[in-house]
């Protein structure tokens, strides 16, 4: 399983028969706070739920420094490299992604702190609401808007920011599933900012260096307009993060089909 989220009545109906059906079989799914919403809802026994999360190539962000030599994207450079503090957001524009709240964190950060930069890249249903916003509170000289970027582009965006912002609201998704993103900008040696919500709140329990969560936006705002580069400052990959990578996620899926095949 993916990520867990709140479907529609009739797709509801289906997964609860589909979960009835598998009660004697063994369920994959990609957070330990997955696992105990499953088990708590669909009264599935913890032993067969399995944990495999999703993994990322973690050579392709330390090297980053290597790899950036394209003069794309010179945009975005310009923009949040006149910025003493450069924060970020990339990802899909969904209202249960934060982006609201990324706009509303910056628009109290700017209010003080006119030397705080912020830039968003991505795609999604909301990304024209999210521009109008900006130009609503007049931002446009502290926050970039720009679409996507190809994935053998993703860490020049890293490259460009000091931290990683994902304030997200408290959701069935945001609760039991921990986004790529944060890992991406930590192999990346930035450091992460976001709410205190369970797949974020899992994922500093494995790696605890360079993440810093809150539970309110106003503890947020706070900490962007005290912070100190040079005291947060991440001066190596956080260690734990290895299991994270695609590779070690990828053995553990492994041996839990071979578990399964001699079961069977």
């Amino acid at each position: 399983m993916h990520y867990v989220y709140k479907t529609s009545f009739l797709k509801q109906i289906i997964v609860n028969i589909l979960f009835k059906l598998m009660q004697k079989n063994e369920i994959i799914t990609i957070s330990e706070k997955s696992k105990k919403y499953l088990s708590k809802i669909y009264k599935i026994p913890d032993e067969r739920i399995k944990v495999v999360y999703n993994g990322i190539d973690l050579d392709f962000f330390k090297n980053f420094h290597t790899i950036l030599k394209s003069d794309d994207y010179q945009r975005i450079f310009k923009f949040i490299s006149k910025f003493k503090l450069k924060i970020g957001y990339i990802g899909s524009f969904y209202d249960w992604q934060g982006i609201f709240n990324f706009v509303e964190v910056a628009r109290r950060v700017v209010e003080e702190r006119k030397d705080r930069g912020f830039i968003m890249v991505g795609d999604g249903p909301e990304f024209l609401k999210i521009k109008k916003l900006i130009e609503k509170y007049s931002l446009e000289k502290n926050i970039l808007v720009h679409s996507s970027v190809s994935q053998d582009k993703i860490p020049l965006f890293y490259n460009l920011i000091d931290i990683l912002l994902l304030p997200r609201p408290s959701t069935l998704a945001t609760e039991t599933a921990i986004p790529l993103k944060p890992i991406e900008a930590l192999a990346c040696k930035k450091i992460v900012v976001g709410t205190k919500v369970g797949g974020l709140s899992e994922l500093k329990e494995k790696i605890t260096d360079g993440i810093f969560l809150f539970n309110r936006l106003e503890k947020i705002v706070t900490f962007l307009k005290e912070f100190d580069a040079k005291k947060y400052e991440l001066e190596k990959i956080p260690e734990k993060l290895n299991i994270f990578s695609d590779l070690y996620q990828s053995k553990n899926l492994i041996d839990i089909y071979h578990g399964l095949t001699k079961k069977n």
